[in-house]
């Protein structure tokens, strides 16, 4: 299971994580203070939440890509 994993993260560059991990940290400093401004605070809780399990995502697609590579 690990080495199909491992094949798989592979094929995937680091650029692409790099997306991951922009597109997070732009839903957070873009979003989150229009959503708070309005008063949308389950929203902000949600996208909150997705933003953070995004960025765990990329990191994570990262360090094994880096792993898998050696």
């Amino acid at each position: 299971m690990l080495p199909k994993i491992f094949s798989i993260v592979k094929s995937i560059s680091n650029y692409t994580s790099v997306i991951i991990i922009g597109s997070a940290l732009f839903s957070l400093l873009y979003d989150v203070p229009k959503y708070r401004r309005m008063g949308y605070i389950r929203e902000v809780r949600f996208i909150k939440a997705i933003s953070f399990s995004y960025m765990i995502i990329g990191i994570s697609m990262f360090i094994i890509s880096f792993i898998g590579r050696r």
